[in-house]
């Protein structure tokens, strides 16, 4: 006979909540804004916000706005040149490459040829992430983003920081029958069948 779960047991939605709510009251200068208190799937309303179709991995609209706030290099004139170039970078065939360069680019910046003030080309790194001062950065914390392409995914909490989806958990509960191992299969699962979505990310979560 299976062993009652107490009542006590949180389900993993309501633990996802827990997170998300964790998450917008920390305190300090780099506050996160969080999607999905008020609804199952807070990752749509980002999505209607930015206009993300459910085959992109990156939120670019609100990318855009942030390379253009934290590189002095990036303006209106050249931004969308930047980002076609941006998203080449997500042509990788495999997983471990594509992380693989996604995190160069993060580290080191993007390579790009800004026209100066004398009218003159020169390469220049383009930060994707500000590290020297952190709260000019997006920080946003959205429950079920949905990816689709070929096959469709949706980890229950996705941070991403200038519109970056840099980690993903994936969240069981006791509740369910389930626990952290299930987890860790279902994100072995998203990363075989939509390797694209996981090559920005620095960390998985399985709890």
């Amino acid at each position: 006979m299976a062993e009652e779960v107490p009542k006590s047991v949180p389900t993993e939605s309501g633990i996802e909540q827990s997170i998300l709510r964790w998450l917008r009251d920390l305190p300090g200068t780099h506050q996160w804004t969080v999607h999905g208190l008020e609804s199952g799937e807070g990752a749509a309303a980002l999505d209607r916000k930015y206009g993300r179709g459910k085959g992109e991995v990156v939120y670019w609209d609100l990318l855009r706005e942030k390379l253009i706030e934290i590189n002095e290099p990036v303006n209106e004139g050249n931004v969308d040149r930047l980002l076609n170039s941006l998203r080449r970078d997500f042509d990788e065939a495999e997983l471990m490459a594509g992380n693989r360069h996604l995190q160069t680019l993060l580290r080191r910046g993007k390579k790009f040829n800004a026209k100066h003030g004398n009218g003159t080309k020169k390469p220049v790194y383009v930060r994707l992430i500000d590290f020297d001062r952190p709260s000019r950065n997006s920080f946003v914390a959205v429950n079920q983003m949905r990816f689709v392409r070929g096959a469709s995914v949706r980890p229950d909490v996705t941070l991403l920081v200038n519109g970056l989806p840099l980690v993903h958990m994936e969240i069981k509960s006791l509740a369910q029958d389930n626990d952290w191992t299930d987890a860790t299969n279902d994100l072995r699962d998203y990363e075989e069948a939509v390797p694209r979505l996981f090559f920005p990310t620095l960390l998985n979560v399985a709890a």
